[in-house]
């Protein structure tokens, strides 16, 4: 098997910080997405019974997607993470 890179992906330690860095990455050009909402919370599923899934609902809050693409350069991945580095710098 070969791996396709689709999705690479990062969790922050604190909920709080997710949205807050999505949009601090925005700010400075970078396009992100949050994880996959966890299965047993999509509405198709609401009528099914279900214990709490803390973890997995815990790691879709605290899950951002990042930029990945064909065109991607090494100097691309090293500039969004000094961008990721700056925001925790500063929000500490």
């Amino acid at each position: 098997s070969k791996h396709s890179y689709w999705m690479y992906s990062i969790l922050v330690d604190e909920t709080k910080d997710r949205n807050k860095l999505m949009a601090f990455l925005k700010q400075n050009g970078i396009e992100t997405r949050p994880f996959f909402y966890p299965a047993h919370i999509m509405p198709v599923y609401s009528n099914l019974e279900h214990k709490d899934l803390k973890v997995s609902e815990d790691i879709a809050a605290r899950g951002v997607n990042l930029p990945t693409f064909f065109e991607l350069t090494e100097r691309n991945v090293y500039d969004i993470s000094n961008i990721i580095r700056s925001y925790f710098k500063n929000e500490r």
